[in-house]
């Protein structure tokens, strides 16, 4: 299963924000094991945790509701979307709602987060790590930021490179 992007998730988020945002969260499921799907006004959207998120418009049944999409289910009912944003350039996509935000961490094997007033409701797994914590009760903080992106290039590269590009001399009439 293809994984994607830093970059997919800029351009996933943007075009379902122009959609979505003002629209109300409808309902969750879980799929399977770290498969979500919910759906917020008339759209279906579908995350596997880890993997991917997009729009979607098959309607797999439902598993047996965990803690987690209850708890999120019972939180955000009927509430608006106000923004859906990629955070930090990262692989993590927020779904600020009027009553939390819905957070899917989409690196490593992923995490689904339901936060209000940035303290963690209830998350699809609780881990630890060096300064984080996913716990209920505890603020939640985002992954600390990659030092470079892949998309970051340095100014000497980008002055070597353009000295190396074969470009067509001036001649000397020409100013």
């Amino acid at each position: 299963m293809h994984q994607m992007s830093a970059l997919e998730y800029s351009f996933m988020a943007a075009e379902l924000a122009s959609r979505l945002n003002g629209k109300h969260f409808d309902r969750i499921r879980k799929l399977g094991e770290g498969v979500y799907r919910m759906k917020i006004g008339t759209t279906e959207i579908l995350c596997e945790l880890g993997i991917r998120i997009h729009e979607t418009r098959y309607l797999a049944e439902g598993a047996e509701p965990d803690k987690f999409v209850e708890k999120v289910a019972k939180e955000l009912d009927n509430s608006r979307l106000i923004s859906l944003e990629q955070v930090n350039n990262d692989r993590i996509i927020s779904f600020v709602f009027e009553k939390g935000t819905l957070i899917f961490e989409m690196f490593g094997k992923g995490n689904a987060i339901l936060v209000r007033y940035g303290v963690t409701v209830c998350a699809s797994k609780y881990e630890k790590w060096a300064g984080r914590e996913i716990t209920v009760g505890k603020p939640y903080s985002q992954p600390p930021q990659a030092s470079s992106s892949a998309l970051e290039i340095s100014d000497r590269y980008i002055i070597v490179s353009l000295m190396k590009m074969p470009l067509p001399k001036r001649s000397q009439g020409q100013g």
